[in-house]
């Protein structure tokens, strides 16, 4: 703006192609009491040129002219970026027009024919323009004052940033050889101050430079001359502090100024104390010494190479067996010592060092330079020295190694052709024992059951003689084959969770009648702690363990004494021979590393006892403690060999304790984390499912063996089933898809086809596939059985209570799904009916059950109070015989607990009891019994009882 607005003289320039209406427009403004100074144009070329030639305080300009208009005029004032008022004076604007051009920028319009209100606008808009130049005037004062105060603020913070650095910052004159500036960081590196500083003068270097470094210095301000301003070199040298001790230093400087030569004359520098990291150099430097030391005095052969397989250094011992010096070394590549087949295995080694992964050894072959091949064992590392990733790689020559291997290789082979020998001896025997074992107790057992006609007492003696010798026949070919499957490591344990009172329960009924016969007591005692808990152990072999022990804890134990087994959780030391069972079903619990929780099953006799001398013989095989109790008692001497094998396996231990004529106590310790809670898995045993047998009547039996066809024969009729019998393997498929049986019974020893290519055959055709086939043998291979597809392994000779179990087994378990088209037959019309037993007497339980089975009841049976309350619910039982007397809940109180459910209101319960009060009888029936028997039960009373209840229902 030329002038201020209230002097009312204004730069004013006109856009106007018509001088008429530019003069009314002066002669307006001049009215209104305003001088304006201006110029009138026409075309834009002018309108640029009189922009850039001067500030105007208002323009003026008409809408349209023959070569311009107000928008190209409007246009060219913002790309200047001058503020001055623009104001349009038009004849002809509309209002639409006037607002886009108010839009694009103009300050205001005015009409031609009233022209009277232009002076006013141009006031207006002048004072306006005045206001946003005294605004921009104050911005950019506050600007200015506000760059200065970061300015200072910024110097401020370099000059903080200068004294908290742990740099030392520095600035030397050359020429004066004085400080001039330098921080207070050297203070607490040196312990002077900026006093002490300032008055070494000249005499800086003189006071704290180390001597020695005087020319490391003086060559370092030289090769600075040479170098860019921008560039910076780094030199290292000792200074004294306050107490006389020496510091390394590094310094970074580079030239702060030049004079007229461009020769340096001050250095601007920042330098650290690297004390500590020359001390770590010092003792690195020491170390790669002891390195050197330790690789040259090594037994072995070391290598050093780098990231690409260069040898960069090897020790004597590599120069010694390699027959190169170390110069021919470190010039070869790794690869270069080992012959083209094992290049592939080195190299992956070298890799997978060079990524960190730590591989394990490998054994190849290495060429030395005289031509021998010799075998080394190579480990390699990866390690860095002087900052260098190397891998370091040991080789040892093992070519004695592999001599004694060979040897052991040889020798091996020599045992396993002996074992493979053995195995095949005692698989013959038994084989050649179990067939005419199988018909000798097969007949036996017939002849016992008058089968062929009735005996006399005499003959039922002799029978039973013949019988007794054959078990214990049968039992010493069983455990030398045990035995021998331990020990070839051939046995597998089938893992499953077996409840501990079940386990210890079952195993106590089996020699419940032995001890019988000697007025022996047996007592159960379980802890509290492991009471509900059940166990991960192969059930089969765990039983012949505890069995085994209490045999031999009642055979040496005299009249009216008392065998107890105790089970119990104790901490005690981790066995160091188990081998710990891995079941991934299995939830461990966490132990101190130095302690363990171990399940201790405890046999416990008032025997004749064990003397010291002689517990040392315990637990081998064929040996009995005492020549003179062979003859008095009679056993293999193998039964304690097999405890302590699996009990092993089980990876648990077996000790003993014992005093002559006191008794023993032998005490088997299982790792807990065997344990499981019995609600998490209920035991398999503990009753036997209510499905349906999915099948009919007919059985097919294939077996070359007279006597035990005769034997398998008859148990099968007993059992209402209908049995076909073929001798031989021949056509065997094509027999059982003729007659689509509901089981098949295999021998696996057959003439013509063995019972393994029968039992793949009918499992691979989808018409035979779902009929579920018993292996029977005289060889255990159980395994091989479940496999191939049988659903269960009898090993001959077997009893009739097997085979029923085996029918049980396969009757309480779901029906394969057949593959074929075919449906299959219901065995039987009717489903026999269920009896829940609720009795905790393991004598009882086997003998009621035992005969309600053969009577054609299904049973489920229930050893504590609360089971049978959830077994009423679950298997929906069509009758219920409960004892009062079992533990938990009495037998008066669950059988109210019954009758209180819904389902169960009119359910026959049959109440057994021992007691001898009169009236006791009358109690049962008030309490929701139907019936009331006393124990002993005459059995042939409780299955007319039950039929009766079942009928009247």
């Amino acid at each position: 703006m030329a002038k201020a607005a209230n002097a009312l003289t204004l730069n004013i320039l006109m856009v106007e192609d018509v001088e008429e209406d530019a003069l009314l427009i002066l002669q307006e403004l001049h009215l209104a009491g305003l001088t304006p100074r201006w110029q009138r144009i026409q075309t834009a070329a002018e309108f640029e040129a009189a922009v850039d030639s001067q500030a105007w305080d208002v323009i003026i300009s008409d809408y349209r002219l023959p070569q311009f208009s107000a928008p190209a005029a409007l246009a060219i004032l913002q790309q200047h970026q001058q503020d001055a008022p623009f104001i349009l004076v038009s004849g002809v604007l509309n209002d639409s027009t006037a607002v886009e051009m108010m839009q694009a920028g103009a300050h205001d319009y005015v009409m031609k024919d009233n022209l009277t209100r232009l002076p006013a606008a141009i006031r207006r808009e002048v004072q306006d323009a005045q206001m946003r130049a005294d605004r921009k005037q104050i911005a950019l004062e506050l600007q200015i004052a506000q760059r200065t105060a970061d300015l200072r603020t910024q110097q401020c913070l370099r000059e903080r940033m200068a004294e908290i650095t742990p740099h030392f910052l520095y600035l030397y004159d050359l020429q004066t050889q004085r400080i001039l500036y330098t921080n207070q960081k050297i203070g607490s590196l040196l312990g002077y101050d900026s006093e002490a500083i300032e008055a070494m003068a000249n005499n800086f270097f003189t006071h704290l430079v180390h001597p020695e470094d005087y020319s490391v210095i003086a060559r370092h301000h030289c090769c600075l001359a040479a170098v860019p301003d921008e560039q910076s070199l780094n030199v290292e040298y000792r200074l004294r502090d306050r107490q006389g001790n020496w510091h390394w230093f590094v310094s970074c400087d580079v030239v702060f100024a030049r004079d007229s030569t461009h020769q340096p004359t001050q250095i601007l520098g920042s330098a650290i104390d690297i004390t500590d990291r020359k001390q770590a150099e010092d003792c690195l430097r020491k170390s790669e010494a002891r390195y050197r030391a330790l690789m040259n005095g090594a037994s072995d052969a070391i290598l050093l190479a780098n990231a690409q397989g260069r040898l960069v250094e090897v020790n004597c011992k590599a120069e010694e067996l390699l027959c190169y010096t170390r110069e021919e070394l470190t010039a070869m590549h790794f690869t270069q010592l080992h012959p083209a087949a094992d290049l592939e295995a080195v190299t992956a080694h070298f890799q997978a060092a060079l990524a960190g992964h730590s591989p394990t050894a490998i054994e190849v072959d290495v060429r030395c330079k005289n031509g021998q091949i010799i075998p080394v064992s190579i480990a390699s590392t990866l390690v860095q020295l002087e900052g260098i990733t190397l891998i370091q790689g040991i080789m040892r020559d093992i070519c004695d190694r592999k001599a004694y291997e060979a040897q052991l290789q040889q020798t091996n082979a020599e045992l396993a052709h002996a074992t493979r020998l053995k195995d095949e001896f005692l698989a013959n025997m038994s084989h050649e024992l179990r067939t005419p074992l199988n018909a000798i107790l097969g007949m036996t057992e017939a002849l016992q059951e008058n089968v062929f006609g009735s005996l006399n007492t005499r003959q039922q003696q002799s029978l039973t003689t013949i019988e007794h010798s054959g078990r214990h026949l049968l039992a010493l070919i069983n455990d030398i084959l045990d035995l021998a499957k331990v020990e070839s490591g051939k046995m597998e344990l089938d893992i499953t969770q077996v409840a501990i009172q079940s386990l210890c329960k079952t195993s106590l009924s089996f020699v419940r009648e032995l001890a019988h016969k000697k007025h022996i007591d047996l007592v159960l005692q379980i802890s509290d702690s492991v009471a509900g808990l059940s166990v991960a152990v192969d059930e089969r072999r765990m039983h012949q363990v505890l069995i085994n022990l209490l045999s031999n804890a009642i055979k040496f134990t005299h009249q009216d004494g008392d065998v107890t087994l105790a089970v119990d959780l104790e901490t005690c030391a981790p066995p160091a021979n188990g081998l710990e069972v891995d079941d991934a079903a299995v939830q461990r619990p966490t132990s101190n590393e130095n302690t363990l929780e171990m399940v201790t099953i405890s046999v416990i006799d008032t025997g004749i006892g064990i003397a010291p001398e002689n517990l040392t013989k315990l637990f081998q095989s064929f040996v009995q403690i005492d020549s003179k109790l062979n003859r008095q008692y009679e056993g293999t001497g193998l039964g304690l060999a097999l405890v302590k094998r699996i009990t092993e396996m089980h990876g648990g231990t077996v000790t003993v304790d014992s005093e002559v004529n006191r008794g023993s106590c032998f005490t088997i310790k299982l790792p807990s984390h065997l344990l499981q809670s019995k609600t998490a898995h209920r035991d398999r045993t503990t009753h036997h499912p209510s499905r349906p047998w999915k099948g009919g009547k007919q059985v097919f039996v294939i077996e070359d063996s007279e006597a035990a066809a005769e034997q398998i024969v008859r148990y099968l009729k007993e059992e209402k089933l209908v049995p076909t019998l073929q001798r031989s393997g021949e056509n065997a498929l094509a027999r059982v898809m003729q007659l689509q049986p509901a089981l098949v019974i295999l021998d696996v020893q057959l003439p013509g086809q063995t019972g393994w290519e029968i039992l793949t055959q009918l499992k691979a055709n989808p018409q035979t596939q779902s009929i579920p086939v018993i292996i029977t043998s005289v060889v255990d291979e159980r395994q091989k059985g479940r496999m191939l597809g049988a659903v269960d392994y009898l090993v001959k000779p077997f009893s009739r209570e097997q085979l029923r179990e085996s029918f049980r087994n396969l009757m309480g378990s779901p029906a394969p799904e057949p593959i074929a088209s075919a449906p299959a037959q219901p065995m039987v019309e009717k489903i026999a009916p269920l009896v829940l037993l609720v009795e905790n007497n393991e004598a009882n339980c086997y003998s009621i059950s035992g005969y309600l089975e053969a009577k054609g009841y299904r049973l489920a049976i229930a050893t504590d109070g609360y089971e049978a309350i959830h077994l009423v619910q679950v298997e929906e039982p069509d009758i219920i015989l409960i004892s009062l007397d079992v533990p938990d809940i009495n037998g008066r109180d669950v059988t109210q607990q019954i009758r209180a459910l819904p389902e169960c209101a009119c359910l026959p319960i049959i109440a057994l009891t021992a007691s001898a009060v009169p009236g006791d009888s009358e109690q049962c029936l008030v309490i929701g019994a139907n019936a009331c028997l006393a124990k002993p039960v005459k059995l042939k009373e409780l299955v007319t009882t039950i039929g009766t209840l079942i009928q009247g229902e």
